[in-house]
């Protein structure tokens, strides 16, 4: 599980690099990170 993660985390990374300020990072992250692990519960699901 945490290899995923660190998968997510890094293509987050890639995604928004040192675009944005610290609160706009945070806002995105919580929203990628929601929509990343809705989709990981539906690909679960699937299984």
């Amino acid at each position: 599980k945490s290899r995923g993660v660190n998968k997510i985390l890094k293509q987050f990374i890639n995604l928004y690099g040192d675009e944005y300020t610290t609160g706009v990072i945070d806002y995105a992250c919580q929203s990628y990170f929601l929509l990343s692990s809705s989709q990981d519960n539906l690909i679960e699901t699937l299984k």
